[in-house]
């Protein structure tokens, strides 16, 4: 009897939350309204970054763009010469971390990926004071990244500057989406030699 009455509550409460996490995921996607407008920072604390999800994964208005950040460190090498590093991918220690792990969504290395994602979005397609706290974003995580993981970054001498690109490629649009990615529009921004605090 005990054993029933369990399995039924536990199925009704099972219920009530999958219900529950449905309908906020349904109003998150739904188009602007006064309630989505009202309860929109308790449902984006909620979704971000788990459940985070968007329509771009189906045409006609599939994901278009790739974006990634890459840098390269200028360093003195023991004797005493300047040189500079060929460009290396920012995300790269992230991206190693998320494959070894199965349930790669529940790991730390997927907020730092959305994180950066964030970063580089708001670096390329902002203005002013936010592609400025984009930036700032951006170097801090890129100071993290080269203290966290010196293997992926390694050089023969002491790194004192680096430089950051973000690239983009735009992929060919889906009346062309026959054709590979390479043949998509691609471009860079870089910024300036900034200073290393390692």
């Amino acid at each position: 009897m005990f054993r029933k009455k369990f399995i039924i509550g536990l199925s009704t409460a099972l219920s009530i939350i999958l219900f529950i996490h449905f309908a906020i995921t349904f109003i998150y996607l739904s188009p602007d309204n006064s309630f989505r407008t009202k309860h929109w920072n308790v449902m984006n604390e909620y979704m971000s970054p788990f459940f985070t999800q968007n329509w771009n994964l189906f045409a006609p208005n599939p994901v278009n763009r790739h974006e990634s950040l890459q840098v390269r460190l200028r360093y003195t090498d023991a004797n005493g010469y300047t040189k500079t590093s060929p460009w290396l991918e920012v995300s790269k220690p992230i991206i190693q971390d998320l494959q070894k792990f199965p349930f790669y969504h529940l790991s730390p290395s997927a907020r730092l990926s959305e994180y950066l994602g964030a970063g580089v979005h708001d670096y390329v397609w902002k203005k002013n004071k936010q592609q400025q706290a984009a930036l700032h974003s951006l170097k801090s995580f890129t100071n993290q990244m080269l203290q966290r993981y010196p293997e992926n970054f390694k050089v023969n001498g002491k790194i004192d500057h680096y430089q950051l690109r973000v690239e983009v490629n735009e992929f060919p649009r889906f009346d062309k989406r026959n054709q590979p990615d390479s043949k998509g529009e691609f471009w860079y921004r870089e910024t300036i030699w900034l200073p290393y605090k390692g």
